[in-house]
């Protein structure tokens, strides 16, 4: 059931990488969304909200960092670091 997810993320990562940033959201959406779990939805959480600040949209991306912040606090912020997103969008621990 997680395959279904994981193919939405990876179609994701093909449209950030072709420059369609819009198309990446879409799908970094469905990844998201489809059968939250405490593993995987973290790092489509990340994927969303780089997509967003690439996206110049940051109020959305500051509030997936912060919907995945509450749940898995410092995991969260070091994987955002890892994606090298601005402290103030994801705020320092």
């Amino acid at each position: 059931f997680l395959v279904q997810a994981r193919a939405y993320a990876l179609l994701g990562d093909a449209y950030m990488e072709k420059g369609q940033i819009q198309e990446a959201v879409n799908y970094y959406e469905k990844a998201v969304n489809y059968k939250p779990n405490e593993f995987f939805t973290p790092m489509y959480l990340t994927k969303l909200a780089v997509a967003h600040e690439t996206n110049k949209n940051y109020v959305k991306s500051k509030n997936c960092f912060d919907r995945c912040r509450r749940k898995n606090g410092l995991q969260a912020y070091r994987q955002s670091k890892r994606f090298g997103v601005r402290d103030e969008l994801c705020g320092s621990e």
